[in-house]
């Protein structure tokens, strides 16, 4: 900043590289806000020796988005190496999904343990069908 007798301090010295669009300084008046033109508080980052975080409530971060919607959005693929990752829910080319198998052979094929619950009380299987009779109370199998 710079000093008029007039104005006071209201003239600003600005440095712009418009080759690498960076600016440095080693040493500035005032909390540096005007190196980027930006306000201070402006910066929802925060960084520690080995993390780079956002936590600021309501800010939502994206990569390939200039307005992301969600915390994090990505446009574009994702490549996750170095982490120890299980099978979950796996969908094919074909639309086939798999629970547990990342090699499904069919609209829908669980390897694992199935716990059904809710209002749904019927199951139909090729030309059979399992279901409750609820006015009988109880599990009726037919087999066409």
């Amino acid at each position: 900043w710079f000093y008029n007798q007039t104005q006071g301090f209201n003239y600003s010295l600005q440095i712009y590289n418009a080759t690498f669009k960076n600016v440095s300084a080693d040493f500035f008046f005032g909390d540096g806000s005007k190196l980027t033109n930006l306000p201070s508080g402006v910066s929802y980052w925060k960084a520690t020796a080995t993390t780079l975080y956002n936590d600021t409530a309501g800010v939502n971060v994206g990569i390939g988005l200039a307005n992301p919607s969600n915390k994090l959005d990505v446009n574009g693929t994702i490549n996750f190496t170095g982490i120890q990752r299980q099978l979950g829910f796996y969908q094919n080319s074909s639309g086939f999904v798999g629970i547990g198998t990342a090699n499904p052979q069919q609209k829908l094929e669980v390897a694992g343990n199935i716990n059904v619950s809710g209002n749904g009380n019927n199951v139909t299987l090729g030309g059979g069908a399992i279901y409750w009779d609820d006015v009988n109370s109880r599990l009726v199998i037919k087999v066409s």
